[in-house]
C-alpha cells in the first residue's frame, strides 16, 4: 500500500487475529485492488508518471503485485530506520519513504517517473490516497472489546521492546495507527461496509454497535501496554476531572488487567528467591488473587499457617517500561522544543519524573523499605494500617506482605453492613495523610480507592502498594501545613503566597498579576457559600494553571504531595458523599492541630538537634581534607607565581557547543557532495542496447542519486537550523 501498509500493521498490531495461512489470501487480494488503484490514479492524474506497455490494465496489476513484494522487503526496514525521527520531521519522513518506493518502481521498463518534481508529488499523493483506501476498505485490524482479543493485549510489546527500541518504536506507530483510522473513519454511513470488510479479511468478531470513545481509549492504553496502562490509572484516579463514562471505562485498568501464566509466576519466584513457591510456602494458590499492570498477587500460607499475599511482578516488564520512557523522553524533548506549552510546563522533566518513579516501582526491596517505614510514620495513627512484609521471602522481584482482607474504602455498602462508621474512617484516613505528608514528609503517593482499603474486622483503614512514594523537606512541609490552614481559614491572599513559595519561575514571572488573577478564580471555589464546592482536584488543578500562568511550576515531589492529598479528599468523599474540599480542609487542620504539638515536642526537638549536631559535624569533619588540599593548592600556585584564573562565559560555552556539531556535518555533505557528482554521471550513461546491463546500472545509479539527493537536502536543512535556531530551554540548541 502506498500509504501505511497492512503488513506493518499485521507486523505492529496487537490483535489477537490476523492473517493466517488459511486466510491471508483475502488480504493480499483486497490490498493487491488498493495498490492497482492508487498507482492507476497516479498514472492518469500526475503528468510526470507514464506508463510504457500496450496492456494497460494488465501493466497496472503487474506494477501493483510488484510494489507489494518491494514495500514487503523495503519499506519495514526504511521505517526502522527512519519511524523515530517522525516528530522531528513534522511526518515528512512518511512521505519520504514512499518517495523512495515509488522511486524503486520506476526502474521497471514498465514506468517512468519524469523528475524529482513528479516523484516528491506522487508520493504524497500516494500517501494520502494509500491511507484513505487503507481505512475505507477495513485494511487495519478492527477494535474489538473481547475476551479472546485482552487476552493477548500488549504480549508482543515486552518481546518487540527486548529485542530494539526502534521495533518497539515501530509497534507503537502501527498500533496508533490502527486507533486512529478506527477514530477517524467510524462514520455512520460507511461504518456497515467497513465492518463488513473487516469482518471478511481478519475473521474477526467485529460488533455491529460502535464502541464509544472512552472503550476505545481504554483498549487503546491496554494495546500500548503497560507503561501507558499506568498512565490511564494515573489519570483514573483523579476521576473527578473526567465525564462519567470515562470514568467508568478508565476505572477498568485499575482490575480488568490479563493475568500471565503459572509457569512465568514459578520462574520469577524461583529466578529470585532461590526455590519454587512449593519450597517456601506450606501452600500456594496458582490462581492470581489480583492482576496489575506491573505484577500480579497470588495467596498463599506460611509454614507457621500464617496467610500472606505474594506480589511478583511480570517477567521481562523492566525492559520495555525502560524503551518506553526513553521513547516518551525524546518525544517530549522534540515537543519542548516546537511547542510553547510543552516549554512552559516542563514536559520532559515531568516525562522523566514519571519514568524514574515507575522504574523505582519494579525494585521490590524500594517497595519493602517505603513499606517498614510507613508502617512506623502510621503507627500512631489510631485506625490506620500498613501491612508488614517478610524480608526472607521478599527481593527484587517478589515481595510476600501481610494478607488484608477487606474491601475498597469507595464500597459503602459493604462498609454501612459491617456497622463501621463512614465519619470515622475519613477522618482517620485524613489524620494519616497529615501525619505521612506534613508531619514526616515521607508519604504514600498513590492513593487511589484500590490502594486503600477497608478491613471490616479489624475496623480500620489499610494502605496497599508502597511502590510510589514522595518525600519533602522541612520547609516544604511547613508551608504545605500553611497551604492546608489557609484553604482551611478562605485566606485566598494566604494560599496564592503559600503555593508561590513552593514554587519556582521557568521565565521572569508577575507576581501582582498572579495575586490578582489568583484572588479571582480561586477565591469563588473555596467560599464555603457556595450551593456546590469543588473537589480538591478541580481547585488544585485551577491553582497550578494559575501558578504555570505566572511563570511559576512546582516542584515534582510537591506536585506528588498535591496528587496524594487530592487522592486522599477523594476517597473522603467517597466514604461521605457530602464532605467536600471545605470538608477535607476542615479535617486536615483539626489533625495538624492535634499532631503537630507532638511532633515538635521536647523529646521530638532533642532528637532533631542530636541529629543535625552529628550531620554538622560530619560535615565539618569531611570540609577539613579538602581545604587543607585547596589551600596547598593555592600556595604551591603563588610559590611558582602563577595566579590562576577562571572566566566563564556562558553565551560563548553555547556557542562552541552550537557549532561543534557543524564540522561533522560538513565533512558528511562533501562525501554526499561526492556520491551525487559520482552516481549524476554513472546514471547518463547510455546504451543503444535497451536491454544492456549498462542500462540496468544507469538506472540503479538514478535511484541512489534520487536517495542522495534527499539526504543531502535533509543534512543542509539540519546544518542551517543548526545555525540559526534560538536557543531554547535552559540556553540549550
Amino acid at each position: 500500500m502506498l500509504g501505511p501498509t497492512v503488513a506493518h500493521v499485521e507486523q505492529a498490531g496487537p490483535a489477537p487475529f490476523g492473517p493466517s495461512g488459511r486466510f491471508a489470501w483475502r488480504v493480499i487480494l483486497v490490498q493487491l485492488a488498493a495498490d492497482a488503484l492508487v498507482i492507476a490514479v497516479l498514472i492518469l492524474v500526475l503528468p510526470g508518471f507514464e506508463l510504457h506497455s500496450s496492456h494497460k490494465l494488465l501493466s497496472v496489476v503487474w506494477l501493483a503485485v510488484l510494489f507489494g513484494l518491494v514495500s514487503a522487503l523495503v519499506r519495514p526496514a526504511l521505517e526502522f530506520m527512519l519511524l523515530p525521527y517522525v516528530l522531528q520531521t513534522l511526518g515528512l519522513v512518511l512521505f519520504a519513504i514512499n518517495a523512495v518506493l515509488l522511486a524503486l518502481l520506476a526502474l521497471t521498463p514498465t514506468l517512468e517517473i519524469r523528475g524529482v518534481g513528479a516523484l516528491a508529488v506522487g508520493a504524497v499523493l500516494a500517501a494520502v490516497l494509500g491511507f484513505f483506501l487503507t481505512s475505507v476498505l477495513g485494511l487495519t485490524p478492527p477494535v474489538v472489546d473481547a475476551t479472546s482479543a485482552a487476552s493477548s493485549r500488549g504480549t508482543p510489546a515486552v518481546k518487540l521492546a527486548a529485542l530494539s527500541e526502534r521495533l518497539r518504536v515501530m509497534q507503537l506507530y502501527g498500533i496508533l495507527l490502527q486507533y486512529a483510522v478506527d477514530f477517524s473513519f467510524d462514520w455512520k454511513w460507511l461504518r456497515p461496509f467497513r465492518h463488513r470488510m473487516q469482518r471478511w479479511i481478519w475473521q474477526a468478531p467485529v460488533s455491529k454497535e460502535p464502541l464509544s470513545a472512552p472503550v476505545k481509549a481504554r483498549l487503546l492504553l491496554q494495546d500500548l501496554g503497560p507503561t501507558y496502562v499506568k498512565l490511564g490509572q494515573i489519570i483514573s484516579s483523579e476521576s473527578r476531572v473526567l465525564p462519567l463514562a470515562w470514568e467508568r471505562e478508565l476505572a477498568k485498568l485499575q482490575s480488568d488487567v490479563r493475568p500471565f501464566a503459572y509457569d512465568e509466576v514459578r520462574t520469577v519466584i524461583e529466578g529470585d528467591l532461590g526455590e519454587p513457591p512449593e519450597t517456601l510456602y506450606r501452600a500456594f494458590n496458582p490462581e492470581p488473587l489480583a492482576a496489575a499492570s506491573l505484577a500480579q498477587v497470588h495467596e498463599a500460607t506460611m509454614h507457621d499457617g500464617r496467610r500472606v499475599a505474594v506480589k511478583v511482578q511480570r517477567p521481562k516488564i523492566h525492559v520495555q517500561l525502560q524503551s518506553d520512557v526513553t521513547i516518551l523522553t525524546r518525544a517530549a524533548a522534540v515537543l519542548e522544543r516546537r511547542a510553547a506549552w510543552a516549554a512552559e510546563s516542563g514536559l520532559q522533566e515531568v516525562v522523566r519524573e514519571f519514568g524514574t518513579t515507575l522504574l523505582r516501582e519494579l525494585d521490590y526491596r524500594i517497595e519493602a523499605y517505603n513499606t517498614r517505614r510507613l508502617e512506623e510514620i502510621l503507627a500512631p495513627i489510631d485506625g490506620v494500617h500498613v501491612p508488614g512484609y517478610d524480608p526472607e521471602l521478599s527481593g527484587g522481584h517478589v515481595l510476600t506482605l501481610e494478607f488484608i482482607d477487606g474491601v475498597k474504602s469507595s464500597d459503602r455498602d459493604e462498609i454501612d453492613a459491617a456497622g463501621l462508621s463512614r465519619e470515622e474512617l475519613a477522618r482517620n484516613l485524613v489524620r494519616g495523610a497529615v501525619q505521612m505528608v506534613m508531619i514526616h514528609g515521607f508519604f504514600h503517593a498513590d492513593p487511589h480507592p484500590g490502594n486503600v482499603v477497608v478491613e471490616l474486622d479489624n475496623r480500620r483503614l489499610t494502605f496497599l502498594d508502597a511502590g510510589m512514594v514522595g518525600e519533602l523537606d522541612v520547609r516544604q512541609r511547613v508551608t504545605f501545613a500553611r497551604f492546608l490552614l489557609a484553604f482551611r481559614d478562605q485566606d485566598v491572599t494566604e494560599l496564592a503566597l503559600t503555593l508561590r513559595s513552593l514554587s519556582t519561575p521557568f521565565r521572569p514571572p508577575d507576581d501582582d498579576a498572579y495575586v490578582r488573577r489568583f484572588e479571582r478564580r480561586i477565591g469563588p471555589l473555596i467560599d464555603v457559600s457556595a450551593q456546590q464546592a469543588p473537589s480538591i482536584e478541580r481547585l488544585v488543578s485551577e491553582a497550578v494553571d494559575v501558578l504555570r500562568g505566572a511563570g511559576y511550576h512546582l516542584d515534582s515531589q510537591l506536585t506528588l504531595a498535591l496528587k496524594a492529598v487530592a487522592q486522599a479528599a477523594e476517597i473522603t468523599t467517597a466514604l461521605v458523599p457530602q464532605y467536600g474540599a471545605s470538608d477535607f480542609a476542615r479535617l486536615g487542620g483539626d489533625a495538624l492541630e492535634e499532631l503537630v504539638p507532638g511532633a515538635v515536642g521536647s523529646a521530638a526537638i532533642k532528637s532533631a538537634a542530636r541529629r543535625g549536631a552529628v550531620r554538622a559535624a560530619g560535615g565539618m569533619m569531611d570540609a577539613v581534607p579538602a581545604a587543607r588540599r585547596t589551600a596547598a593548592a593555592w600556595i604551591a600556585q603563588l610559590q611558582k607565581g602563577e595566579i590562576p584564573v577562571s572566566v566563564r562565559v556562558p553565551e560563548l560555552e553555547l556557542s562552541q557547543a552550537h557549532l561543534g556539531a557543524v564540522p561533522r556535518l560538513f565533512a558528511a555533505a562533501v562525501l554526499l557532495a561526492g556520491m551525487l557528482v559520482g552516481f549524476a554521471i554513472a546514471a547518463t550513461i547510455q546504451s543503444p542496447d535497451s536491454s544492456s546491463f549498462r542500462n540496468d546500472l544507469a538506472d540503479v545509479a538514478l535511484v541512489l542519486f534520487l536517495i542522495a539527493a534527499a539526504v543531502s537536502m535533509t543534512l543542509l536543512v539540519v546544518l542551517v537550523w543548526r545555525l540559526v535556531r534560538p536557543a531554547g530551554r535552559g540556553g540549550a540548541r
